[in-house]
């Protein structure tokens, strides 16, 4: 996610800002422009005439709360993009009393956002940004309604008729607990559309009405597909049965897309039972298509689950690309280094013993009760571009050393009350790139064959251990001009109660378009839920602040 700066208000914006307010006029609103030009430093003298670079516009939806903020909103999608599109500056667009387009505000980016192609469909980026004027009350602000959402509209029941409501989040969980009672999966009495209906097993009529043009399975997105011999499209030598295999009996597949990695993992079964499932690994595109010998077969062991977390390495909270560790360091999430430099790139670690001590050493620390005493697991890595693998009977309250390869050893020990440590450990001092690691029940090796964790699912289980605390969900306002008190939740429950690592001060807060720099952060109090901070500084009592840096709490074992 990008970083962007505060937003500036140009000389033409002020004046049409100072314009609106003194004749109580109306403040027009009709376009949000987004750009690959950087326009730091130059942003007070902009105009609409000049600001250009624009590879996408949206008309976006404008709206007032807190008497002095105008929110307003736009979003676009990447439809048509040929190439990725880095956006770098925002600029909000409006119309002046001669119906002349004027540059409201603008806002640059930090650290920019990069909009990729689509790849099986487009996406859909929105943007949201506050302007703050000295009073709304006298004044009206246009713009397209689309996006604006007023409480009055939502509807707290399950039995409305009305077509243009949104529904409450607590019918929400009302739904959410009907649909948990469905059971999802493919078996031989029923299977689930992509529309998420129930149709018979034996209803043979009920096929998509997709199927009929579909030639990569890539396209069998949003739920469970049934197939049978008839596609006249369909490549069946992508799947790992031939359509003399399949006949006239149904079969189902369903794809899964990773949308932050970009990547792609399928699921098939012939007849819904354990003996004929297979899953193919993930993908990085839906191009070239799969063959019949890239499946790999469920039941006879299949892939075992990994108990390690974050075995690929993509969450990465820190941002951390490199550093050295004297002591234990944490470096990409549930990952610490010891006595060694690391870095971070493209999801792949590599860290080198600094010499000192007697080696360097990459580790997770795994919960206790994960893992049995007197259990045989078997460890393996992607280290150096070779699979290294090891078989072992977990120690009970002890710690043994096995030898990967060479200079490269496996560490293990369950000494301690409140976790199981793994560690990989070099005795030399050359750099060695660990691409992944593996942890399973059993004594043979899957990390060849394995599937890379969703992104999203993997981020919230690293959370447990480490996360920050969400924007509270409306502003806050301080009660005195020197203390503000903030709340708020994690995306998790975590671990444990956690701590709160220390702030960077610098521009922590944010009154509508002005960066606050409190002078103290200090907590006054956390659960595994949320926490409670109190800001320290200068402050206007009744104007709403909000979060602009994560505060981060930590659960770490």
């Amino acid at each position: 996610m990008g970083v962007y700066n505060a937003l500036v208000i140009p000389d033409e914006g002020v004046a049409l800002l100072a314009s609106v307010i003194a004749t109580q006029g109306t403040l027009s609103v009709t376009e949000m422009r987004f750009s690959e030009n950087d326009y730091t430093g130059q942003e007070s003298t902009l105009t609409a005439a000049t600001f250009l670079g624009t590879f996408v516009t949206a008309t976006p939806s404008a709206s007032v709360h807190d008497s002095t903020i105008i929110n307003v909103t736009g979003s676009f999608t990447n439809t048509g993009f040929a190439t990725s599109k880095t956006l770098r500056s925002i600029g909000i667009i409006g119309k002046d009393t001669n119906n002349v387009d004027t540059l409201i505000a603008v806002c640059t980016a930090s650290s920019p956002d990069v909009i990729p192609v689509p790849v099986l469909s487009p996406s859909t980026y929105a943007y949201s940004a506050d302007i703050g004027v000295s009073s709304i009350d006298n004044i009206t602000v246009s713009g397209s309604q689309a996006g604006v959402l007023f409480t009055a509209d939502i509807v707290d029941n399950l039995t409305s008729l009305d077509t243009d409501k949104p529904l409450s989040a607590k019918q929400g969980q009302v739904l959410k607990g009907l649909i948990d009672n469905i059971s999802t999966a493919p078996d031989e009495e029923s299977i689930v559309t992509a529309g998420g209906v129930l149709v018979d097993y034996g209803n043979k009529l009920d096929e998509f009405a997709e199927q009929s043009t579909v030639t990569n399975i890539y396209e069998f997105t949003n739920g469970w597909h049934f197939i049978d011999d008839s596609n006249p499209t369909l490549d069946y030598s992508q799947l790992p049965v031939s359509a003399a295999d399949i006949g006239a009996n149904l079969s189902w597949i369903r794809v899964i897309k990773d949308s932050v990695n970009n990547s792609y993992m399928a699921e098939y079964t012939l007849d819904g039972s354990t003996g004929s499932k297979w899953v193919l690994p993930i993908r990085y595109n839906s191009a070239p298509a799969p063959t019949a010998s890239d499946w790999i077969k469920l039941g006879d062991g299949g892939i075992n689950p990994n108990l390690l977390l974050n075995p690929f390495f993509t969450v990465n909270q820190r941002g951390v690309t490199s550093g050295s560790a004297d002591g234990s360091t944490t470096t990409v999430d549930m990952w610490k280094a010891y006595k060694s430099s690391y870095s971070i790139s493209n999801n792949e670690y590599t860290f080198t013993w600094d010499g000192t001590g007697t080696f360097g050493a990459f580790m997770q620390r795994v919960e206790k009760g994960i893992l049995t005493a007197g259990e045989t697991y078997t460890f393996s890595a992607i280290i150096d571009n070779e699979l290294l693998t090891q078989t072992i009977v977990l120690p009970n309250s002890s710690d043994n050393e096995w030898v990967l390869k060479d200079d490269i050893k496996l560490y293990v020990t369950t000494t301690s009350a409140s976790f199981d440590q793994i560690t990989i450990r070099c005795y030399d001092t050359s750099a060695h790139t660990v691409k992944c690691a593996k942890l399973e029940l059993g004594s043979t090796s899957t990390l060849a064959d394995d599937i890379a964790p969703e992104y999203t699912t993997e981020l919230l289980k690293c959370q447990r251990y480490y996360a920050p605390l969400a924007q509270p969900s409306t502003p806050n306002k301080p009660d005195s001009s020197t203390e503000l008190i903030m709340s708020g939740n994690f995306p998790v429950v975590m671990r444990a109660q956690p701590t709160m690592e220390t702030l960077n001060l610098t521009s922590a807060l944010r009154q509508v378009n002005t960066n606050v720099t409190p002078t103290a952060c200090n907590l006054v109090g956390a659960e595994k839920t949320g926490a409670i901070v109190k800001f320290t500084g200068t402050f206007t009592t009744g104007k709403s602040y909000n979060l602009n840096r994560n505060i981060w709490f930590s659960a770490e074992l």
